[in-house]
């Protein structure tokens, strides 16, 4: 790792020289012309060459170095793009209102306060400090707890949201289980019975119809399961199924988290439907929202949003607590689900 450190360190003069060095506005000599250059234009050319060729040696010679050099430069300017446009999503949300904002726009305003905090100290350090570009290694060596997704390759994206997800379903059962002991405070009701025999089809491995939790509506806008009414024990699982901060205000939080997420699922259905979103963007839908795509086709990832978008167009604020437990109640069975237990 020293010899990382001292390779990242050396590159990074390199390319920053370089980079001051283009600047200038230096105009390499194009082959087979001649051009009346200054004595001490040419003599920049000629550092500027050089330095050209000794980047591609360098990149040649240690390409790990190089690698994490160029991971680190794109990730910043990733990074960068995204903090401007959660600025502008400020704006928009203060002077309207979240369901203002484009899906991507709702991402962001939901993901960047959180990354922010985290890479933060990785840019402080490294962009303040002699040498500052060597601390970006020790930020590779844990890319999961100290950088944020712009930083990471398609390989660790992948499996990092695995490692997130089985901890997400892991939450499953205690949350059915929570909620069946629960049912002894539903008022009477046949809603109620509908709803017990709903979950207790869950826990045979029997998926639930649409129509069938749709018509539960009702159930997750009076106690126990309003997010008003619900207990600390029970908030305390969804805080942490929906990786939400467990400080203060949580109710409160968790009723913002579900209007964020009935805004995401609005502008989808705005912006031309689950057809227009690339396979990546579906993937990412399906582990925000409690699935584990992997291994599953096109299709059949299409066919589970669709079930989500259509419970969640029916729901207002007073039913938020329904979306909150979608999860459970539309992947609790899901094989690629079960599979990661």
């Amino acid at each position: 790792m020293t010899n990382l450190f001292r390779r990242l360190i050396l590159y990074s003069c390199i390319r920053t020289n370089v980079a001051k060095l283009s600047d200038k506005s230096v105009r390499l000599p194009v082959h087979g012309t001649q051009t009346k250059e200054k004595p001490k234009e040419r003599f920049l050319t000629y550092i500027f060459t050089r330095y050209v060729n000794l980047v591609k040696i360098y990149e040649e010679t240690f390409p790990s170095a190089a690698k994490f050099y160029k991971t680190f430069s794109t990730g910043i300017k990733l990074f960068k793009d995204d903090g401007l446009q959660l600025f502008q999503a400020y704006k928009k949300s203060n002077s309207h209102t979240i369901h203002s904002l484009t899906r991507k726009e709702l991402e962001i305003f939901h993901e960047m306060p959180m990354n922010m905090v985290k890479v933060a100290p990785i840019i402080v350090i490294g962009t303040t400090l002699p040498f500052g570009a060597a601390i970006f290694a020790v930020g590779c060596m844990f890319p999961k707890t100290t950088l944020s997704h712009h930083f990471w390759s398609d390989e660790q994206k992948e499996e990092f949201a695995l490692i997130d997800h089985k901890r997400k379903i892991k939450l499953y059962k205690p949350l059915l289980s929570y909620m069946c002991c629960r049912m002894n405070y539903v008022k009477e009701s046949s809603i109620k019975y509908q709803f017990a025999s709903l979950l207790e089809d869950l826990e045979k491995g029997i998926n639930p119809q649409i129509e069938t939790i749709l018509k539960c509506k009702q159930i997750f806008e009076e106690a126990p399961f309003s997010i008003q009414h619900l207990s600390t024990s029970h908030v305390s699982l969804l805080i942490r199924l929906h990786n939400l901060h467990r400080g203060w205000r949580r109710k409160m939080r968790l009723k913002e988290f579900a209007g964020i997420v009935k805004a995401m699922d609005s502008a989808i259905l705005k912006e031309g439907g689950l057809e227009t979103l690339s396979l990546s963007d579906l993937r990412r839908a399906c582990f925000f929202r409690g699935l584990n795509p992997i291994d599953l086709s096109n299709e059949d990832i299409i066919v589970w949003l669709k079930n989500w978008l259509t419970i969640s167009r029916e729901l207002d604020v007073d039913s938020y607590s329904l979306l909150l437990h979608c999860p459970v109640l539309l992947s609790y069975n899901a094989p690629t689900n079960v599979a990661l237990l």
